[in-house]
């Protein structure tokens, strides 16, 4: 029989960020799996902040009952919720016997214990929850999927209630999510409530049952996920007309095939991450996805294909040219783009007004005469062209949130008009409407030449976007 863990009646918050919730209820018990949608500033991320302790609320001029009984006070609420994340807590040195059993202990000098002991013990803890991982190996040969199951039980050992995800998976296959989504499902049944908080539509589906739609502060929809037949009917919940009007701008760009598909990169034996090399080739117009589940050599390789690392033994040929590595200046004057972390303040500059932003790589390309000259105007037209395009939110002049700074950095590299386009994990930061935005630039991009290159670890959002995807493991 299920048993409540979490109630909340009519919550209310706001910050001086533009955070805000209206009015929220909701209902978790045991064995609930509830994955929380909606846009970047819609009340998720906000709610996410007040279960966590994140942000201040106040709990008595609403209902928030735990385990059956109403708190007061915010500080019951907080240790209940668990925040999965192994790479927070895990050591790498440690075993998983230690990482079981000697946290939940304090620091290890705390207890004497055998190792023996400690290991035959933690191996009895994995086979009670069906996980088969040797308790004797270290954490750092650990494979990402043991990684989650390893800190899903030992959320279970400390008896955790809500188990809280906030992450895209970017470093396990569709298959091992299917595996984790499944022994959650197991696991937690009877003992705890789990909420997902992630960006990509696949996790939030695979692990959840039921959706709690945000917009504007509010939940708008509760629904059992097999409620929503596709995408389309998900977006009607919590975008707006407005962002509907823009989505529709934004579909006008559909790649279409080019006759003059020449290459216009090559890299002669790159190694790849299986230890093998290959010739690559990039087309004008083209769409080249690889992927790569693992999270270190998946960054490797984006370095090594994209020329931040020199790869040995490799070299490359741009528009006839060879080079054996690629410098900063040689990467700005052949027009090689490369965004690491697409919707980071640091990909943009903060301190800059939009114009600027815009302007800023193609400084090179004038002089500094006619910059200090035109410089002003030029930034105030490409600021008025990036606004008329209705892609940028309302608020993007008071604060730049996530799909801002999307946007602002995608545009900026589209006046540059590069050659080539390097993007890791693009998708990584966005919402819905985030990647809505990410497709209608790649297409952008495609259409006006650029050879386009996206390392991803799944080909979520991309798999109709690619002329090539290459799995590389």
């Amino acid at each position: 029989m299920k048993r409540e863990i979490l109630r909340i009646n009519e919550l209310n918050y706001t910050d001086n960020e533009g955070r805000r919730l209206k009015d929220v209820s909701f209902y978790l018990a045991s064995g609930d799996r509830a994955a929380l949608m909606g846009l970047a500033n819609s009340g998720r991320d906000a709610l996410v902040g007040v279960l966590t302790g994140s942000f201040e609320a106040d709990f008595s001029s609403c209902g928030v009952f735990l385990n059956g009984e109403r708190i007061i006070s915010q500080r019951l609420l907080t240790p209940a919720v668990y925040r999965m994340s192994p790479a927070l807590r895990m050591i790498g040195s440690w075993s998983v016997a230690e990482y079981l059993l000697l946290m939940e202990h304090g620091y290890p000098g705390n207890i004497i214990i055998s190792r023996r002991a400690m290991e035959e013990r933690t191996q009895e803890i994995l086979s009670s929850f069906g996980i088969e991982i040797d308790a004797s190996n270290p954490i750092s040969r650990l494979s990402e999927l043991e990684k989650w199951l390893l800190e899903l039980v030992r959320a279970m050992q400390e008896g955790v209630r809500i188990l809280l995800i906030e992450d895209e998976f970017d470093s396990l296959r569709e298959e091992e999510i299917d595996i984790f989504a499944g022994r959650l499902k197991e696991i937690a049944s009877d003992k705890a409530a789990v909420i997902v908080n992630s960006h990509s539509d696949l996790v939030s589906g695979k692990l959840s049952e039921r959706y709690l739609i945000f917009k504007n502060g509010g939940i708008v929809k509760k629904c059992r996920k097999a409620y929503i037949t596709g995408p389309e009917q998900l977006e009607r919940f919590f975008l707006s007309g407005s962002v509907r009007s823009r989505k529709k701008t934004m579909d006008v760009y559909q790649k279409e095939p080019r006759e003059d598909e020449e290459i216009i990169y090559r890299i002669f034996r790159m190694r790849l991450p299986d230890g093998s090399r290959r010739d690559l080739y990039f087309r004008k117009g083209a769409v080249t996805t690889f992927l790569i589940s693992d999270e270190k050599q998946k960054r490797n390789f984006f370095n090594c294909v994209s020329g931040l690392w020199t790869n040995i033994g490799c070299y490359r040929i741009l528009n006839g040219k060879r080079f054996r590595s690629m410098t900063e200046d040689t990467m700005v004057e052949k027009r090689l783009v490369v965004i690491r972390a697409l919707g980071d303040p640091g990909e943009i500059f903060t301190n800059m007004d939009l114009g600027d932003n815009l302007l800023l790589p193609s400084l090179r390309k004038i002089s500094g005469f006619e910059y200090l000259k035109n410089g002003g105007r030029l930034s105030v037209l490409l600021s008025e062209t990036v606004r008329k395009s209705g892609i940028l939110s309302d608020t993007a002049e008071e604060r730049q949130d996530v799909n801002d700074i999307i946007c602002i950095t995608l545009e900026r590299w589209f006046v540059f008009r590069p050659q080539v386009l390097f993007m890791l994990e693009p998708f990584a930061r966005c919402d819905a409407y985030g990647s809505m935005v990410v497709r209608s630039y790649i297409r952008k991009f495609a259409m006006n030449g650029t050879a386009v290159v996206l390392i991803k670890s799944r080909d979520e959002y991309v798999g109709d976007l690619s002329d090539q995807i290459l799995n590389l493991g």
